[in-house]
């Protein structure tokens, strides 16, 4: 078949695009060939409905006729399936958010899911689409990424960390101030004193003077930890480092939420993780040796980085990658292939 992965997002393509390929099918990638027309697909795998109306919220109304009417013209002979990755856009505006993901998942084939809690959300959200449409493909990793894993000593000297300390890392997108103070707040407990704190996440946006002073103020406190900062753009080769050098990778969270890339690039090296203890988090993490906390819970996230730091972290290693061991694309595109066929 041929196959378009229409994103211009590099975290989730590449893997995928590497599944479809080693299939046997061939592939292109980017939202440029869903309107040039230079070959028929038989298949689009789409991701975010608001990238194809070019991120803006609400999107415009000639932006969503144009996307949409491409779609109806490739339809019944071009298969279209999507994986789901939000309720809502993150910057959702209400009704015009919701007009874009109902109609675009009118037309799917099929509405992918990493996990039972998204395929849940979605299908309660949005009722009418049939229940025939959902599937959980499972969750992916970064494979493409391991070809920059060096090994925790290797990684630990490319970041500057003591070998035999232990590493707790921030890593991706803080969302919000109040994530930002969850994660000080956490930080800021005197019993986490001698970790150390890889700190490679992007800090929230701050739109008024008061916001921009009260982020100052959270990050010194975050800072109080011996460790290093990673600013700006993280290189796949530093990110792996991350992952590797780092024994507890915390995911600071105020309340459930559909997905998250961080889950899966811990997962990917093995590394231990501390999360909400709701949503996907629970589904796939409970029961493991990784810690949950209470969801804005500061106290609570403290206790879970300081029960996972005295675990035995080979062994906590051992078994991420044990339990991530079926995860991946190339199992998610064959259940993919399996019910569009």
């Amino acid at each position: 078949m041929n196959i378009l992965v229409a994103t211009e997002d590099l975290t989730f393509s590449v893997s995928l695009s590497h599944a479809y390929k080693a299939a046997g099918h061939n592939v292109s990638a980017g939202l440029p060939e869903l309107y040039l027309g230079l070959r028929d697909f038989d298949l689009i795998h789409f991701h975010w409905p608001e990238e194809l109306t070019g991120w803006a919220m609400p999107p415009s109304p000639r932006a969503m006729r144009r996307v949409l009417a491409r779609m109806d013209a490739l339809k019944p002979a071009t298969k279209m399936v999507c994986t789901v990755h939000n309720l809502l856009p993150h910057a959702d505006r209400g009704g015009e958010s919701e007009a874009l993901y109902t109609a675009f998942y009118e037309r799917m084939d099929v509405i992918g899911h990493f996990h039972e809690t998204s395929r849940a959300a979605v299908a309660a959200r949005y009722a009418h689409i049939p229940a025939s449409k959902h599937l959980v493909h499972g969750m992916q990793v970064f494979a493409d990424l391991r070809v920059h894993a060096t090994g925790k000593t290797a990684a630990r000297a490319r970041l500057g960390v003591p070998g035999d300390a232990t590493v707790i890392a921030a890593v991706g997108q803080v969302r919000s101030m109040g994530e930002l103070a969850l994660l000080a707040g956490a930080v800021g407990k005197s019993d986490l004193a001698p970790i150390h704190m890889i700190r490679a996440f992007r800090q929230p946006h701050a739109s008024s003077m008061a916001d921009r002073v009260r982020r100052k103020y959270l990050m010194r406190t975050v800072e109080r930890l011996a460790g290093v900062t990673l600013e700006g753009y993280v290189e796949d080769a530093d990110m792996v480092a991350v992952c590797e050098a780092a024994d507890i990778i915390i995911i600071p969270r105020l309340e459930n939420q559909l997905n998250s890339g961080v889950l899966p690039l811990a997962m990917t090296f093995g590394t231990g993780i501390v999360a909400p203890d709701c949503g996907v988090f629970r589904e796939t993490l409970a029961g493991s040796m990784n810690e949950l906390y209470a969801p804005g819970n500061a106290g609570a996230m403290a206790a879970a980085i300081a029960r996972l730091a005295g675990k035995n972290q080979s062994d906590v290693r051992a078994s991420n990658l044990s339990l991530s061991a079926d995860w991946g694309w190339s199992r998610g595109v064959a259940r993919i292939l399996g019910a569009v066929s």
